[in-house]
């Protein structure tokens, strides 16, 4: 069973699954679609609660593609938009309230 832990991390620590199936990033893609705009938005105009919004939800030991790596400990489970925008928006050092549900 998980166990989780609310903890604010750097958006920069943050891998998410925004990569196609050859290794690439697929963030510009990202960037033009609805959700992406609309979320954007919303962040833009109201700002960012994580409480109000929904936590970005990790894992520091997930098995599938990508993994997370050293400059990177946390791999989004829920939340690849919203970490895209956070970093679009704020930059890599922008921290943020995150739920990590690694498997001890």
């Amino acid at each position: 069973m998980a166990k989780e832990e609310i903890c604010i991390v750097k958006v920069g620590e943050i891998i998410n699954d925004f990569i196609d199936s050859r290794g690439f990033s697929i963030e510009d893609k990202i960037r033009k679609n609805r959700r992406y705009k609309k979320t954007r938005e919303r962040i833009e105009k109201f700002g960012y609660d994580a409480c109000k919004y929904g936590h970005i939800i990790v894992d520091r030991k997930r098995l599938k593609h990508p993994r997370p790596t050293e400059e990177q400990p946390y791999a989004v489970n829920d939340g690849n938009h919203r970490v895209l925008i956070l970093k679009d928006l704020y930059g890599p050092n922008y921290e943020v309230q995150i739920k990590d549900i690694t498997n001890e």
